[in-house]
């Protein structure tokens, strides 16, 4: 809840520390901006800053003020994620060469998985800390911060946490506190305000993900998980997979690119959305490059990611799909649901999924297949490895969407005229019932910019369809649509 009204975080990772200086921190944040995203998350790094004891450089392409000025002139919330321990592939997961030769140190309180309080190594953290919180708090687009990052003990101890949170907190900066479990294990979500997890299941390239019939086992059940953990809290996914890292004698960015496709994105972010997630955000939204001895010694100079905005700040198709679904969170923002029994059969290697929409007053039914053929689905055509976001029972000014087989792009309100924009389906259907009570079901197999209108006293409503390929290429400016860019 922001300023007292709930909002759905639509969130992306972008590295400062392997995207350099002003210019490009712009160019980048631009382009989240323009794709629909409203926050931005930043790991601060430690060793980035500290390379040396007793030696600080938030200078230049090291100045994270900065950074997060750029942010809050583009009007993107923050989520600010300092450690100490960042893991992102990083080297020492970003704690300080010279740290590990401090004898009296326990890096992170843990020796080969138990804990060991060490007093001088949270001397330390708390020097950095003390470094990097005064500017962090100076930001009133801050809405969440993260302490640690995948830990464990094998105990479980929380000392660690609860002090890291103490720390926080006497820094005057009140947004939630949340650590960010690797396991889906609940670990620590009682000494934080929110719970949030990682969720990967594309680890592997030597193994398609489109053979592996439980890929998105995890998320698919990720509400019951979590719930269980933390009731009340938003669910939040600190990291949703939108790429993957390439290694030495790898395959190769291109490769990962072709074998993840738009298709991987848009599964994991509706599948996300239908178990009630309200916080996602996207690792990563664009890639980098690893300079010096920065990368951990599993990968080398490219950080690309296969990210939606590639390292060299190339826009790509999973960036346009993405785009298709925080413009469609624009006009709907999935804040207020609840889950629903579906009631339809689902077909094998399918999922399903139906939420009931508390702020528009409607259905949504989130469909997949996972099938290498399309499949039929309550009703609607499915392409393989395809998922949808469909609505039930949508009311508009001048009618009501009972069903459809298609997806809304996004809505834009003008006084009493609606735009409802359309993708064109050949395959399905849509069917209306306007406010005399009649219904008819539409073929959706049209032309771009092919219009339905409907009028009713003094509004109208006007169904406007786009193919896909024209949504790509489509940029939502002020209540504006603008194409072929």
């Amino acid at each position: 809840i922001i300023d007292g009204k709930r909002v759905l975080i639509k969130s992306g990772t972008i590295h400062y520390f392997r995207v350099f200086g002003r210019d490009e921190w712009y160019d980048r944040l631009s382009k989240m901006k323009a794709g629909g995203y409203n926050c931005v998350d930043f790991y601060l790094c430690w060793s980035f800053h500290n390379p040396k004891k007793d030696f600080w450089d938030f200078e230049t392409y090291k100045d994270i003020k900065s950074l997060f000025q750029v942010a809050k002139e583009l009007g993107l919330y923050m989520i600010v994620r300092p450690g100490p321990y960042i893991n992102a592939e990083i080297s020492a997961g970003g704690l300080p060469y010279w740290l590990m030769k401090e004898k009296d140190v326990v890096l992170r309180n843990r020796i080969d998985g138990d804990f060991v309080y060490s007093k001088e190594y949270m001397q330390h953290l708390k020097d950095w800390y003390g470094k990097v919180l005064p500017i962090v708090r100076e930001f009133d687009n801050l809405i969440l911060i993260q302490i640690e990052n995948e830990y464990s003990t094998n105990g479980g101890e929380n000392e660690y946490i609860k002090e890291l949170y103490d720390i926080v907190r006497s820094y005057g900066i009140n947004v939630p506190i949340f650590h960010n479990d690797a396991y889906i294990a609940g670990m620590y979500a009682d000494d934080v305000d929110i719970y949030a997890c990682d969720i990967y299941p594309y680890i592997n390239p030597k193994t398609n993900w489109r053979e592996e019939t439980y890929a998105f086992d995890t998320l698919d059940n990720l509400e019951d998980m979590a719930r269980t953990f933390k009731e009340n809290a938003p669910l939040f996914i600190m990291e949703l997979q939108s790429g993957w890292y390439d290694k030495w004698l790898g395959y190769g960015y291109d490769y990962i690119r072709e074998d993840m496709g738009a298709s991987h994105i848009n599964i994991m972010t509706k599948t996300a959305l239908s178990q009630g997630v309200t916080i996602f955000n996207h690792y990563m939204c664009a890639g980098g490059t690893n300079i010096l001895d920065m990368s951990s010694d599993e990968v080398y100079t490219s950080y690309d990611f296969a990210a939606p905005i590639s390292e060299l700040g190339i826009i790509k198709e999973n960036f346009k799909k993405a785009k298709e679904i925080n413009y469609f969170l624009d006009s709907f923002d999935l804040s207020v649901t609840e889950s629903k029994e579906a009631d339809f059969e689902v077909a094998q290697n399918c999922y399903a999924k139906v939420r009931k929409d508390l702020v528009n007053n409607c259905d949504w039914l989130f469909l997949r297949n996972f099938n290498s053929c399309e499949t039929m689905l309550c009703g609607v055509t499915l392409e393989s490895f395809d998922m949808k976001i469909l609505p039930r029972n949508l009311e508009f000014s001048a009618c009501t969407i009972l069903n459809s087989g298609t997806e809304i792009f996004t809505v834009l309100k003008n006084d009493n005229i609606q735009s409802v924009f359309l993708f064109a389906d050949e395959k399905n259907s849509i069917t209306i019932k306007t406010q005399d009570g009649s219904v008819q079901t539409y073929s959706t197999d049209r032309e771009d910019f092919e219009e339905l209108v409907f009028e009713c006293e003094n509004a109208l409503t006007r169904f406007i369809f786009i193919t896909r390929e024209c949504a790509a290429n489509c940029w939502k400016i002020d209540n504006k649509l603008v194409f072929g860019v």
